[in-house]
């Protein structure tokens, strides 16, 4: 379009009805003074959404309507006003303050006063760009050989939170939980591999691998951490860690550190290991050992076998025939119901019967309880 028909004269017809339009408002200014001028002449504006404060977004986007009103003409800051609609998004802003206005336009290009929303784009807080970096703790070793074609792998992540994605000989990726067991594999070399990503998405770029082969009659003395002779499906760390066991058999190590370890439900096997620790059994017959520190063991609804090892241990057998031993220490030993045998060992300690026709070892027990 060029300058000439921007400046061309309106038709005829078109200055008609602006003429009757102006003058029916006079008409109705009159009738009702302040009313048309304040209706029609001067639409009000209302900024509905978008930044008020502060601000990390500096391209921030507002929202805005009018109840009488067709058009709209939007600034920022200093700029000039020119034609927006409802949702507006700003340039790209500088860090610092900043003013976003609108006004309504009638049908007679008339215009109320602007509404206005003064803000501050401020520097967002530096991000979290860390990637999380994980450990394989449990499972065949690198390079060694197993006849289980299942293999159960257990793992942790430097990162609180973290979330794990898994891969069987280089396949894509797939979400995955410590213990990880593998479908069945063939006979023949095989990799597993795990990754973490952060609760910022930040995603580790190098995962863990192991690699192994499957062979029959493969495997060999056990490798890594052990409980009670067999290999351990839960590793922890050097701190205090939180693990909690499957529905199925697992083998259980807590490792350094104050740990909470909850067996889950299978026929389980926990060695908690240094730090007061607190092991809870669930379902099956388990067996679990404090080791060194004060620790808290409880047993399930089954037969359980329950060792405080050294330190000022208390046990309680839960349901279920229980075998209770307290180990080097002053331990105190609760039966609970069912028929359940105590063996307090070294130390002072006190040894509770419960429900159940109970029995102590020789005089292990310096205080008895329901117990000949």
């Amino acid at each position: 379009m060029n300058q000439r028909s921007l400046n061309a004269t309106p038709p005829a017809s078109l200055q008609l009805l602006r003429a009757t339009l102006i003058a029916l408002l006079c008409v109705l200014g009159l009738a009702f003074p302040g009313a048309a001028s304040a209706s029609l002449l001067a639409p009000e504006t209302s900024i509905t959404g978008g930044p008020d404060g502060e601000t990390p977004d500096d391209t921030p986007t507002f929202t805005f309507s009018s109840p009488d009103t067709g058009a709209f003409q939007c600034r920022v800051d200093v700029g000039a006003f020119a034609a927006c609609r409802s949702p507006f998004t700003t340039p790209k802003l500088s860090t610092g303050a900043h003013s976003f206005e609108v006004l309504g336009l009638n049908f007679l290009g008339g215009s109320g006063p602007p509404a206005r929303r003064d803000f501050r784009v401020v520097v967002p807080p530096m991000g979290d760009d860390r990637a999380p970096q994980t450990s394989i703790s449990g499972g065949p070793a690198e390079g060694s050989t197993t006849g289980d074609t299942t293999p159960t792998f257990s793992f942790t992540a430097d990162e609180a939170g973290a979330q794990f994605s898994c891969a069987i000989d280089g396949e894509s990726f797939s979400a995955c939980a410590s213990p990880f067991t593998t479908p069945t594999l063939s006979l023949g070399s095989h990799s597993f591999s795990v990754r973490a990503t952060d609760a910022s998405g930040n995603r580790e770029s190098s995962p863990a691998t192991r690699n192994f082969t499957v062979a029959v009659g493969g495997g060999g003395p056990p490798q890594g951490p052990t409980c009670a002779g067999q290999p351990a499906t839960i590793v922890g760390t050097s701190g205090p860690d939180q693990l909690t066991g499957t529905a199925n058999s697992d083998v259980i190590v807590g490792g350094d550190g104050n740990d909470v370890i909850d067996s889950g439900e299978g026929d389980d096997r926990v060695c908690a290991g240094a730090g007061d620790d607190l092991v809870n059994g669930r379902g099956g017959s388990d067996r679990l050992r404090g080791e060194l520190g004060d620790d808290r063991t409880r047993g399930g609804k089954a037969a359980d076998k329950l060792d405080g090892g050294d330190g000022a241990d208390e046990l309680d057998g839960g349901g279920g025939p229980d075998k209770l031993k307290g180990g080097a220490g002053d331990d105190r030993l609760q039966g609970g119901s069912g028929k359940d045998r105590l063996e307090a060992g070294s130390g002072s300690d006190l040894c509770d019967g419960g429900g159940g026709k109970d029995t102590a070892k020789g005089d292990d027990c310096d205080r008895a309880i329901g117990v000949p």
